[in-house]
This record gives structure tokens, sequence and C-alpha cells, in this order.
């Protein structure tokens, strides 16, 4: 399994199979740029609703829409964010007639899917908006995400035993114990 950053965002590469966590703006210039599958990921999984997080699906799916795909394109977000689901109902309104395949699914954190090899859970983070932290498994290799999240059990759960956890820390400052944060047994990024 390969992880690559595009931009904000990041792409889980699997020779079965392929996922993007989150798709800010300027990802549809990169996965050009960077020669990343013609027909696009498996699976779009979003952290949050934040602008940040989603402004790039239009431009993406405006991209790969001209690709033939075996299987729709799966997009997951957290059911409380409704930013996600308004950007896809715009772009299926302006290029419906493309015939892209597409799913979106509101998931509940606690939420356990299967996209290809991957098993991917969902956990419940603290921010203002709500959001997810996602664990990715494949075999013996776990990998992590949590956007911006601030520190707590979800994250923690998240990240546990991960080989690699992707957290931002530019979010709010909020008074939390900071020390217990650094010396987590994760990586903080």
């Amino acid at each position: 399994m390969e992880v690559r950053e595009v931009g904000g965002s990041h792409l889980l590469l699997h020779p079965e199979g392929s996922i993007l966590v989150d798709c800010g703006d300027g990802v549809a210039t990169l996965w050009q740029a960077l020669d990343l599958p013609r027909n696009g990921p498996d699976a779009i999984v979003f952290t949050s609703g934040a602008a940040r997080r989603v402004a790039g699906v239009y431009a993406l799916l405006s991209l790969l829409s001209g690709t033939p795909r075996d299987r729709p394109l799966s997009l997951y977000h957290c059911l409380a964010n409704a930013r996600l689901p308004d950007l896809v109902a715009a772009w299926a309104q302006a290029e419906s007639s493309l015939g892209f395949p597409l799913e979106v699914e509101a998931e509940h954190p606690g939420a356990d899917i299967i996209v290809g090899p991957f098993r991917a859970q969902s956990f419940p983070v603290h921010r203002p908006t709500g959001g997810l932290a996602w664990r990715f498994e494949v075999g013996a290799r776990v990998i992590a995400f949590a956007g911006e999240a601030i520190p707590g059990p979800g994250v923690e759960k998240a990240c546990r035993g991960a080989e690699l956890a992707v957290v931002s820390g530019d979010h709010h400052v909020v008074e939390t114990d900071l020390e217990l944060w650094a010396c987590a047994p994760w990586r903080q990024t």
C-alpha cells in the first residue's frame, strides 16, 4: 500500500483499489499532473464537511466523468455535513447527462466499510463542525487520517497501532492536555 499526498488530500493506492481521503481545492489539477489512475479512486472518504476538505469535488467529478468505470465512485461523508451533498447535487444538475456512476453515502461515526482491499472504520472526532477520523486496514497494515481533529477518544482509537497517522494540527486552539497529545503513540504530521 502506498500513500501519496495530493495537495492537502491523501490517496491510498493498492494494486486492488484506491481511496482518496478528502478532496480539497486543486486535487483535479494535481490528479492529472501526478499521472494518477485515469478513472479515479474507488472511493472518496471525508474527514469533515469543511470547505478545505470538499472544495475540489466538483472539479474532480468533472475530470473523471468522461472515463469509463466498472463500479460507481462512492463518496462517504459524515451524516451531519450538508456541504458535500450540495456540491454533488450541483455537479449532477450541470453534468448529469454524462452518465457517470456515483454513490453518496452519509455515514454515522462507527461505520465500517469495505472498498476493494481496504477495511475502513470511521470514528467520531471532536471539532465544532463534527466529522470523522478514518482507520484503513489492508492485512496487517494500518493507516489513519483525522483531519483537523481535536485530541480525543475517536482520534486515539483510529490511530492506535497505525504505522502512519495524519492529523492536522491547525484547528482552533482549545484547552486540552497537549503533553498527553504529544506523547500519544501515533505520529502527528
